[in-house]
């Protein structure tokens, strides 16, 4: 596990504006952009925690690529297990299923999110 990597995406999703975050798909297919493209929260991009991640670890090669995620060579899941070198289905707890967010999608924030992997991180490392 990728303890800084985890850590440091949820201090980023800290500033995310709930507005701009969509836990129900990696990028909203309401957003203007299929990947963010500033550090702003104002450029037209609507995603949830992974759809963010590529503007917290700008220069790490993880990035959203035609509305997935993308990490050397792998996709999706694959992208996302590589990246924060969890297991699948620790992808799946924290970012696909919200089973950590009592199936509330619509309501789900970017601090919610925030908290769960902080949780996660405490109980694994």
């Amino acid at each position: 596990m990728n303890v800084k990597r985890l850590l440091k995406l949820a201090d980023g999703l800290e500033k995310v504006p709930k507005e701009v975050f969509d836990y129900d798909r990696w990028v909203s297919i309401t957003s203007k952009l299929s990947s963010p493209k500033k550090t702003t929260f104002d450029c037209g991009f609507k995603g949830c925690a992974i759809g963010w991640a590529p503007v917290f670890f700008p220069k790490s090669g993880f990035k959203i690529v035609n509305f997935v995620p993308y990490y050397k060579g792998e996709t999706d899941v694959d992208a996302i297990q590589d990246f924060f070198d969890i297991t699948y289905e620790e992808v799946y707890d924290l970012f696909v299923f919200p089973h950590s967010y009592k199936n509330e999608v619509p309501h789900t924030t970017p601090k919610m999110v925030a908290r769960a992997i902080r949780k996660f991180v405490k109980e694994h490392d």
